[in-house]
């Protein structure tokens, strides 16, 4: 796969260097410009800004954490039916 690659490369730079236009050479520039671009802009969108402090509290802000009560965490597990013993479910983890 390598090897195809670099030989559409120098086939490319062959095509290139037997250019005597100047106008077709200045369309290749622009056009291998544009190519460059795309691929530092989608580098430069990946990029996120680093905080220079960060705290638990700006964390659970930044993803709308919202606890679970201890009322709310009982009623629904009060909820679950299920017929195994703790044992048996335990087992089932091995």
């Amino acid at each position: 796969m390598t090897q195809n690659l670099n030989d559409r490369k120098y086939r490319l730079i062959q095509q290139i260097i037997n250019i005597d236009d100047e106008s077709a050479l200045s369309k290749l520039e622009h056009q291998v410009d544009e190519i460059h671009q795309v691929e530092d802009l989608r580098f430069l969108e990946a990029i996120k800004p680093v905080q220079k402090s960060l705290s638990l509290e700006t964390m659970i802000a930044a993803q709308h954490y919202k606890p679970l009560t201890k009322e709310v965490f009982f009623s629904q597990t009060a909820e679950l039916e299920w017929d195994e013993s703790l044992e048996e479910l335990l087992e089932m983890l091995d």
